[in-house]
């Protein structure tokens, strides 16, 4: 196991035990690894956020179906919601990124 996987399964089973959570924690998960993915890369380029939030979103769950396949055992379930969960908290993060950059444009140059 990865240190990446270690650490989100780490991170999934301490959220689930918090119950305040309105959505699963596994899509909390999915959700906050998105946002933090377009926090980062927002300050490079809007689609190459937008782009790589879908890749790791889609690419999570080819993981997990090959994993499945390979191991003959069922871990992880393949789940198109895990995807869409990526993507929104990837589109939250450009939100708020974009935001945050025009505001620091507005006060650092005053217009």
């Amino acid at each position: 196991m990865s240190i990446i996987e270690t650490s989100l399964a780490y991170l999934s089973d301490k959220l689930s035990k918090l119950n305040f959570l309105p959505i699963p924690a596994d899509k909390f998960t999915h959700g906050l690894a998105g946002f933090t993915i377009a926090i980062l890369l927002t300050l490079y380029s809007v689609p190459l956020a937008l782009l790589a939030v879908l890749v790791v979103g889609v690419g999570k769950e080819l993981y997990d179906y090959v994993m499945n396949r390979l191991s003959g055992k069922h871990k992880h379930d393949v789940d198109a919601h895990d995807i869409l969960a990526t993507v929104i908290g990837g589109v939250l993060g450009i939100g708020v990124m974009s935001l945050l950059l025009k505001l620091v444009t507005f006060l650092i140059m005053g217009a």
